[in-house]
């Protein structure tokens, strides 16, 4: 694609407003003629009666403009055509910084203002992208489309209204050319503003034909806006369009300079087996994230054929889901998928064998657990970093492999409980090897999972897990293996009990002083029978960080001291 400096363009064919310009324009018959087939339509329609390029706004007229912040799976009915399309995402940074600097031209140099609308404010255009990698649409404009045409989505907009919505397809060659992204972004919203298609396709002097000559609003484009909707009338017109020049010139030097022909920096390797399979890269520069799953020789355990093995998940900067990548054990078809990321923006990596099989880039701010199976990490100003969950428990087997990890998230108020396999546990295929069970704060059991070695499922759940909650660990070697990390750092004490009990506090969840044990058959009922009737005082839970074990000498000596035994 040939491509022109934007000033130089501007500048020869005289869009400023100097009295020797402003006679030049007219009389190029050329861009009359074509003007007016850009508006033959309206024409016709006796909507307008001819082109008048002369024609003054006594008043700017102003449309308001927002950005979309829909979901990835969110569907664009669009009007009178098949198919519709999905791949749903906002406008990046970089986007958004052309977008604005495309409506700033239009309006220094024609009748129309353009302001961001606000939160409940109805916008007459708005943007948004979707992803079709294999369609050969690069974008299009919804005329007059209810908010209904996106469906599943609600927008934040509370009065109902119909709007021009302008859709661009984030395909891998508009995405690594900033400048191919402006020539079809100019182009459509030249439609949203009433001009129509030139009758030669590949008519360089338009841009709203498809000759791609050029990346921006031609003479002919300006002459058709001019007739439809007026000349600048702002009293410094002049200085304002030159400032504009100015401003638009350094802009477009620094997108280039930023223009590598690599910008893409791997982030995560996940493993499957003794191969890659998949690719997390982050481009900071151009505010987007790619995704590459890899299907020759990538291949996990049999044990996880059919089942997930990972899954990948991206959300914005309101929690929404906009992409959900899931890679099967065995069966994994090859693909790249490029998306939008920008600062707020979470991204979230399940791996089944994460302790062994998902690697990180050293720069991440936070390095993740390597026994956690999910991770999450937020896009900040200065790089992704990780969200440390403020605790999370590793429970391994006799072959110290982690078939099952749990994270609390107390500012959610959740517990995140992750089952990927069967602990290795021969000596007893159908006992117990350890279990999990959330007490909620009145006394009912809101979840129970018991793991044995016979085991075939997998289990991903997330449970509401607030003050007051209880959560009870059972682990058949957990003086080994049973892992305690609050805020990503391994907590150091000493289990010399199967069962340990967690209360979730104000402070964050904190091991109980007192745990049944199954295992010890009478003791606990003989001791159940000696407090009868006694109500202990209350004690402070005391944080499991610290080596809390209460030796029966210790309980006995509290019980005395509370004066109800002995």
């Amino acid at each position: 694609m040939n491509t022109i400096e934007e000033p130089d363009r501007i500048s020869a064919v005289g869009l400023t407003t100097s009295t020797e310009q402003k006679q030049a324009i007219p009389q190029s018959v050329v861009d009359e003629a074509l003007a007016a087939q850009l508006i033959q339509y309206l024409i016709a329609a006796q909507i307008i009666s001819g082109l008048q390029p002369d024609k003054l706004a006594d008043k700017e007229k102003e449309l308001t403009f927002r950005y979309l912040t829909p979901r990835y799976h969110d569907v664009v009915i669009r009007r009178n055509k098949q198919p519709s399309v999905s791949g749903l995402t906002t406008f990046t940074a970089l986007q958004r910084e052309i977008t604005q600097s495309v409506l700033d031209e239009i309006a220094e140099k024609t009748g129309l203002e353009f302001r961001l609308a606000e939160s409940d404010e109805p916008a007459d255009l708005v943007f948004g992208n979707f992803h079709s990698p294999t369609n050969s649409l690069v974008g299009f404009v919804n005329f007059k489309a209810p908010t209904s045409s996106l469906v599943n989505f609600v927008d934040s907009t509370t009065v109902p209204s119909k709007r021009d919505e302008i859709w661009v397809n984030t395909k891998l060659k508009a995405h690594r050319n900033p400048e191919r992204f402006k020539t079809t972004l100019v182009h459509e919203i030249g439609h949203a503003l009433g001009l129509d298609h030139s009758f030669n396709l590949e008519d360089p002097g338009t841009i709203m034909s498809y000759s791609w000559s050029s990346t921006g609003l031609q003479v002919a484009d300006f002459l058709a806006l001019w007739t439809l909707h007026g000349r600048d009338s702002h009293r410094q017109s002049e200085e304002r369009i030159k400032a504009g020049e100015q401003a638009r010139a350094q802009m477009w030097l620094r997108i280039k300079e930023d223009m590598q022909p690599k910008n893409y920096w791997k982030k995560f390797l996940l493993r499957a087996g003794n191969r890659w399979c998949a690719f997390v890269s982050v481009d900071k520069t151009h505010s987007m994230l790619r995704v590459d799953v890899f299907k020759k020789g990538a291949q996990a355990d049999g044990y996880f054929r059919d089942k997930t093995y990972a899954e990948i998940r991206i959300r914005n900067h309101t929690g929404k889901v906009i992409f959900e990548k899931e890679i099967k054990g065995t069966g994994m078809l090859s693909s790249r998928e490029e998306l939008p990321f920008t600062e707020g923006y979470q991204l979230e990596i399940y791996h089944a064998e994460a302790e062994t099989s998902l690697f990180s880039n050293p720069n991440i701010q936070g390095e993740p657990v390597p026994d956690a199976k999910t991770n999450r990490f937020i896009m900040t100003k200065t790089g992704l970093k990780r969200l440390i969950p403020a605790h999370q428990m590793t429970l391994l087997d006799r072959n110290n492999y982690a078939f099952a990890s749990l994270s609390v998230d107390s500012v959610a108020g959740q517990l995140e409980i992750d089952i990927s396999r069967p602990p290795a546990n021969e000596d007893a295929q159908d006992s117990v090897y350890a279990s999990i069970k959330v007490i909620n704060k009145k006394g009912r059991v809101v979840f129970k999972k018991e793991i044995k070695g016979s085991d075939t499922g997998m289990l991903r759940s997330r449970i509401l897990f607030s003050e007051g909650d209880k959560l009870e660990i059972y682990h058949a070697q957990a003086e080994e293996r049973l892992k305690i990390f609050s805020s990503g750092v391994k907590v150091n004490f000493a289990v010399d009990v199967k069962t340990t009990t967690f209360i979730m506090t104000s402070k964050g969840l904190e091991k109980c002083l007192f745990s049944p044990q199954p295992t010890q058959g009478d003791t606990t009922d003989k001791m159940a029978q000696a407090i009868s009737g006694f109500t202990p005082p209350p004690l402070d839970a005391v944080s499991y960080q610290q080596d809390n074990r209460l030796t029966p000498s210790k309980f006995f000596s509290a019980l005395v001291s509370a004066g109800s035994y002995g």
